[in-house]
């Protein structure tokens, strides 16, 4: 769901999104306002760019998250965009990192959204999303050691609904042998969600890093763009 309209299309939305800002966002508005706020990569630059369009299957997942957390379903959403990754690899470590935006039909929709993803049961389905999705791409093998989504603390200038998870999965090496040697040999991959909205919209920021922890001081920086943006297009 990209934005498929001229400029000068998205121009006039967003206007009238600024202009209307405690109104009710439209269909119109919302593609505008989503195209607007994502990542580029003027905020990343030195990292290489992969087109990241979101898949019949990621749409299925997404789905089966949505239904087990008890959330909104991806296909209520006004308007969704989704960016590129961004990738880089620094000291023998990999980042990525991309941002996806939607603007639900209602407040009370994103009230809903949020306050599902609060529910504990919240970070068991992320958890089993994350593998479901990883597995498959795994080299011949390989295989998860284990898996776990915590809560982290975020924070974002401007905006109250915040929430965060990192999910650690460990991958075995190939050919690991026994438990204790592929522990040993392990690598983990993390991936950080940072989640916030105003009013209908709702705005994401994922990092994944391997092996290292992703930087908190990086999460803080985009999620200060991602923000700003998210204010001057809302008028704020």
């Amino acid at each position: 769901m990209r934005r498929s309209f001229a400029a000068a299309t998205a121009i006039l939305g967003l206007a009238a999104a600024s202009a209307l800002a405690t109104a009710t966002i439209t269909k119109r508005q919302a593609r505008a306002i989503v195209a607007a706020i994502e990542l580029r990569h003027s905020d990343l630059p030195g990292t290489s760019v992969q087109a990241d369009p979101v898949t019949a299957q990621e749409q299925q997942e997404n789905t089966q998250l949505a239904r087990c957390m008890g959330s909104v379903l991806p296909s209520a959403a006004l308007a969704f965009a989704q960016s590129p990754s961004f990738n880089s690899s620094v000291g023998g470590g990999q980042t990525s990192v991309n941002s996806a935006t939607d603007v639900l039909p209602s407040v009370a929709l994103v009230a809903k959204d949020f306050a599902a993803d609060a529910q504990p049961r919240a970070l068991s389905c992320l958890t089993r999303n994350v593998v479901d999705a990883l597995e498959p791409g795994l080299p011949t093998g390989e295989r998860i050691l284990s898996s776990a989504t915590v809560r982290i603390a975020a924070k974002i200038r401007g905006f109250s609904d915040v929430q965060a998870t990192r999910t650690t999965i460990t991958v075995s090496p190939p050919g690991g042998g026994a438990p204790t040697v592929a522990a040993a040999s392990s690598t983990s991959l993390h991936l950080d969600l940072i989640a916030f909205a105003d009013g209908q919209v709702e705005i994401e920021l994922q990092v994944v890093s391997t092996p290292g922890l992703p930087s908190s001081s990086l999460e803080q920086r985009l999620d200060g763009i991602l923000g700003a943006r998210a204010r001057t297009v809302l008028g704020k």
